[in-house]
């Protein structure tokens, strides 16, 4: 583990917790509690449509300087991404607990939303991140080209992020990283069954 220059532990600061999903719903306290234990010192709450948006949100106010929230709408939910729902995305991209857009993105693996749905609604949360100056919390999955066609030209006007969902192989990695962007390491690390 890395230290400073005066033997301490950085703090650590956890990027993606899915407190809306069925599996953590009921743990926040806990969960909070025991990342706080492990040296956790900011936690960012994900938002993958719009009610875990607001939960998120939600989330984020009850514990200042410590959660922080994500807004954006999955590409498993791109279908249900409206006019109607990207107006409230962007009431909630203008509170200052919500830093970043997304998790938004592309995943043409198991194809819950269309390609087209999720191509309009990535498209919209990409400008959004370009116009807010938050950076992108995104997920790819199986649509390589598709997605880093349509982030090259907001990633030129200044968009930044991490590609949160990275289940790509070393090219698509060294690609994102030459745009700038950070990589997130998913749990598929760990799940030799999954792939």
């Amino acid at each position: 583990m890395n230290t400073d220059s005066k033997g301490a532990r950085p703090p650590l600061v956890d990027i993606g917790v899915n407190f809306h999903s069925a599996q953590l719903a009921s743990m926040t306290s806990p969960l909070l509690a025991r990342a706080k234990a492990a040296g956790v010192a900011q936690i960012l709450a994900t938002g993958t449509s719009l009610a875990s948006s607001r939960l998120a949100l939600d989330l984020a106010k009850a514990n200042p300087g410590v959660v922080f929230a994500t807004a954006g709408v999955h590409p498993h939910g791109a279908k249900s991404h409206d006019t109607a729902t990207f107006h409230e995305l962007i009431e909630l991209w203008k509170c200052p607990e919500v830093v970043a857009v997304g998790e938004c993105g592309l995943d043409y693996n198991r194809n819950f939303s269309t390609p087209q749905a999720q191509r309009t609604a990535f498209e919209q949360q990409l400008s959004m991140a370009v116009e807010t100056r938050k950076p992108l919390f995104l997920h790819c999955r199986d649509a390589f080209t598709d997605f880093h066609d349509m982030l090259a030209p907001v990633v030129a006007d200044g968009a930044r992020g991490v590609v949160h969902c990275f289940t790509g192989n070393r090219a698509e990695a060294e690609a994102f990283l030459e745009m700038g962007l950070d990589i997130g390491i998913t749990g598929w690390v760990t799940d030799l069954q999954r792939g």
